[in-house]
């Protein structure tokens, strides 16, 4: 091989490897960035339980997964029962329920049609229902 054609050759490689050497400073600037300013959208299931508000005016509590596709899924799920007093002068009471213990013994884990979701939001650790949950367990 010629001094020119090798010459030539260790320029190429050199041109090659600093460009690779460029797209990976790219991609760790970009990473710094993205962690930096939080362009990510919030992620909702950091905490332990979620509430789950759904359009029928219903509240499920429980472990929220959101999945891939139409539907998210709950697991350990309570709802709230709310019974009216026989008496008027008295407030109805309201209980939590956990799902499951109904009379035709669904699965515990439930799939949830996300248009069916208005929102979500995270229990922090000292909420009474988290509380009420983690007893229960």
């Amino acid at each position: 091989m010629r001094r020119a054609d090798a010459g030539a050759l260790a320029e190429g490689l050199g041109w090659r490897l600093a460009r690779v050497g460029i797209a990976i400073a790219v991609l760790l600037l970009a990473f710094a960035v993205v962690r930096v300013w939080d362009f990510t959208i919030p992620r909702v299931g950091a905490h332990h339980y979620q509430a789950v508000f759904l359009a029928n005016g219903q509240t499920w509590f429980g472990h929220y997964r959101d999945r891939i596709g139409p539907y998210a899924a709950m697991e350990n799920v309570y709802y709230v029962q709310t019974k009216p007093s026989p008496d008027t002068d008295v407030p109805p009471t309201s209980q939590l329920i956990k799902r499951g213990n109904e009379l035709h013994a669904p699965d515990p884990q439930v799939l949830i049609a996300k248009t069916a979701i208005l929102f979500v939001e995270d229990l922090r650790d000292d909420s009474p229902i988290a509380k009420f949950m983690d007893q229960q367990r």
